[in-house]
């Protein structure tokens, strides 16, 4: 807890300074301000009452002492003005000013006014505020001319007393009665509750703005920081998925649970896990239309897909995908994706399992119906519809080249329109669909339609040391991670690469998926678990 160092001016004593601390600062000076005294009068409450004023140089270094400062008026009933120098050095350096008036000497009796704002303690001794202009006088019964409120950092769930003061034309303060201010948020009010006394909470991280009023006087909004804390921003389920999906405006993650032949539905805002539905086929790729009525469900060991009405639960389909032209070898469901705008279409890759070269395909469906097909020796192990949904992109990890395709509609075939090899280095690594950029799990940003690279998320370490990152372009976040090791997880800015949340460490086994969707949400999961990510405001 800080110390209170007095320093008293008029009748009472000067208390010595040496070696106590003042504002940051590292020239020592003397203090002075003006006090503009009032006529005194018999009304008791009344700021013209005051016999004394305690001035508060609060530091905001918690290891800082406070240094108040009390002048007593004397006997003087006339209205007057008088200068106060302390005889005694304090460091300069930026302080709360807090300007106290007592009905009695000594700073005793009834307080009668008061008024805060932050101040600048110069080399000269003066005062000025932030912005440089100066503080000359404490005005007592001076007209108000303006309100200054400081700006206020606060964490989510925390609280805070506000303080204000009212300065009249010379910049000088004016107290007013206790209680006098009236505060109001001004904008992003979600993030804050703020009482008409000034009492301010953090709701959510995020920026707002507030204002301090007195005598029909308001103050410049002043800018609030509510900050986030970690545990807000990520849960976790309990669950082995083998795929998830999530629609964009939907706060619910579908899972595919192969082991137990059932679709769950994760809660991204708590992680409470319920049964979607039971199936009876065991899914391995899910996907969800974009306005979140449609689901497509994939089967590697029954090679099939099924479509599902997410409202009703209901199998309104199900599709045999074909057989191989290899006797004996099943095709396998590797990824399904539905249509952008049109929830009755929908492409998945499939693959022959066993075989060399493996025989795979890439499909175009409207219902049950296939529109095009494309064979090709690779495995197209992530498909996607581009924006205009008119052109489909697929990625192949299954070789070393790690190739990626743009394909496009040609009669009842796709045709690859380009063909880019290693645009990653890593068979693990696997890219996602967000607008106009594929995002690799290696931190690559990519143009999807001419395939090549538009950055990189730093890593921490090597990708073969298990680092892992993501990114979504329109929220300007990047999430960073280690698939092997015991690591935070951390959610900084795309633009600037400042860490706003570090979630605490956390390891992934083996195999680890990460996969960002449009709303802002980052899904991590492994053979056990999934974490769920919910976005950071700027703050």
């Amino acid at each position: 807890m800080k110390r209170k160092i007095i320093l008293s001016s008029g009748v009472l004593a000067l208390l010595s300074l040496v070696g106590c601390g003042g504002g940051g600062g590292s020239t020592l000076v003397n203090p002075s301000l003006i006090v503009n005294w009032a006529e005194r009068t018999r009304a008791i409450n009344a700021p013209s009452s005051a016999q004394s004023v305690k001035i508060t140089l609060d530091s905001p270094q918690p290891t800082v002492a406070d240094v108040v400062w009390v002048i007593n008026r004397g006997a003087n009933l006339a209205a007057f003005s008088q200068s106060y120098t302390s005889p005694e050095q304090v460091p300069s350096g930026s302080f709360s000013l807090r300007v106290e008036l007592f009905a009695d000497a000594n700073a005793t009796g009834t307080e009668v006014g008061e008024g805060v704002l932050p101040a600048i303690l110069t080399n000269t001794g003066g005062f000025e505020s932030p912005t440089g202009d100066p503080i000359t006088n404490i005005a007592i019964d001076r007209t108000i001319r303006s309100v200054s409120l400081g700006n206020a950092t606060l964490a989510e769930g925390a609280a805070l007393e506000l303080a204000a003061a009212a300065l009249d034309g010379q910049g000088g303060v004016v107290p007013v009665s206790a209680g006098s201010f009236r505060y109001s948020a001004v904008t992003g009010t979600s993030n804050i509750q703020l009482t008409p006394g000034g009492l301010l909470s953090g709701s959510r991280a995020g920026r707002s703005t507030i204002a301090a009023s007195v005598d029909g006087v308001t103050s410049a909004p002043a800018a609030v920081s509510v900050t986030p804390i970690a545990a807000n921003y990520i849960s976790y389920a309990n669950v082995a998925v083998s795929d998830l999906a999530m629609a964009p405006a939907s706060t619910v993650l579908y899972g595919a649970h192969a082991s137990e032949n059932r679709i769950v539905e994760i809660d991204s805002r708590t992680g409470e896990v319920q049964t979607f539905m039971n199936l009876p086929f065991s899914p391995s790729a899910i996907a969800v239309s974009a306005d979140g009525s449609t689901m497509y469900v994939g089967s590697r060991v029954t090679d099939q897909v099924s479509k599902i009405s997410v409202s009703s639960k209901a199998v309104l389909w199900t599709l045999n995908l074909g057989a191989s032209s290899f006797p004996g070898f099943a095709l396998v469901t590797l990824d399904l994706e539905v249509h952008p705008t049109d929830p009755n279409r929908w492409a998945v890759s499939t693959g022959a399992v066993g075989v060399s070269p493996p025989e795979d395909r890439v499909a175009l469906y409207n219902g049950e119906t296939v529109v095009a097909r494309s064979a090709f020796g690779l495995q197209a192990s992530r498909i996607f519809f581009l924006p205009d949904g008119e052109e489909l992109v697929c990625f192949d990890a299954s070789t070393s080249a790690h190739t990626t395709f743009r394909f496009g509609v040609s009669g009842a075939s796709l045709v690859p329109l380009k063909e880019v090899d290693q645009l990653v280095q890593f068979f693990t690594i696997e890219p996602e669909i967000l607008g106009n950029e594929l995002v690799f799990s290696d931190g690559l940003i990519a143009n999807a339609t001419e395939l090549w690279g538009l950055g990189n998320v730093a890593l921490p370490g090597a990708v073969n040391s298990g680092w892992r990152a993501t990114a979504n372009s329109n929220f300007d976040r990047a999430v960073v991670f280690n698939r092997g090791q015991l690591a935070p997880i951390t959610v900084s800015r795309l633009s600037d690469g400042e860490v706003l949340l570090e979630h605490p460490q956390v390891q992934f086994g083996f195999p680890t998926k990460v996969r960002p969707f449009l709303n802002g949400v980052v899904v991590i999961w492994d053979s056990t678990k999934v974490a769920v990510l919910r976005p950071v405001a700027d703050f």
